[in-house]
């Protein structure tokens, strides 16, 4: 499949070995390969912009066919052309390793205080809080908030104020690296933002977040 640029993933060759799809025995040639999957699941969800994984997703629950998403019976972790699949539980464990690795972290459906979110958009992406949706950090919340700052020094934002979606799905930020980021993450990065004087929260009814203002 092709992401929104029309540009296909290309898999790595270890994707057509059939022993990639099963688990290895031996401990040392088991990390070797689940550091391989690691690397595919950063690159394939940065290419697509899949900002989670749920082990309980699959085509038929997903109703936007038109890119991939990452489904546990997809072509992330089933190759059709050899008949390997990966084990769920097999996955389960790459995923713990990545948030173990800090390049994924468990959604917990904390609230993510998001007032200016369509209740669509934050039913769409809340979860149970059981360790099976993971954040993808193909690129750290520290990263991202390193993206963000040269974004702002380069527009020259300073001194104006975004709400929460403005920074994710606004029009001045369309076409950068993290339009479209998860509600969840960006929460991370602001936080982030803040801690290191880039930003600052304002809150509205509730103590929640209203918007936040470039320093």
């Amino acid at each position: 499949m092709e992401n929104v640029e029309g540009q296909k993933f290309v898999f790595p060759d270890i994707y057509q070995f059939p022993p990639f799809f099963t688990k290895q025995v031996n401990e040392r040639t088991w990390k070797a390969q689940c550091t391989s999957w690691i690397d595919l699941i950063l690159s394939y969800c940065e290419h697509y912009k899949i900002w989670t994984l749920d082990l309980d997703r699959t085509r038929s629950s997903t109703q936007d066919t038109s890119t991939p998403h990452g489904e546990i019976d997809g072509e992330l972790f089933r190759n059709p052309s050899i008949n390997r699949g990966l084990n769920i539980e097999v996955i389960r464990e790459i995923f713990r390793q990545m948030v173990d690795q800090g390049r994924g972290e468990w959604d917990k459906g904390e609230s993510t205080d998001l007032v200016d979110y369509s209740d669509s958009y934050i039913k769409g992406n809340k979860t149970s809080g059981k360790e099976t949706t993971l954040l993808v950090y193909f690129k750290s919340p520290q990263e991202w908030a390193n993206v963000i700052t040269d974004w702002i020094d380069r527009s020259g934002q300073n001194g104006t104020v975004f709400t929460l979606y403005e920074l994710s799905y606004g029009e001045l930020v369309e076409g950068e690296p993290f339009y479209s980021i998860h509600p969840a993450i960006l929460r991370r990065v602001v936080d982030i933002l803040v801690q290191r004087g880039k930003a600052a929260l304002m809150t509205g009814d509730g103590n929640r977040i209203a918007g936040v203002k470039i320093l």
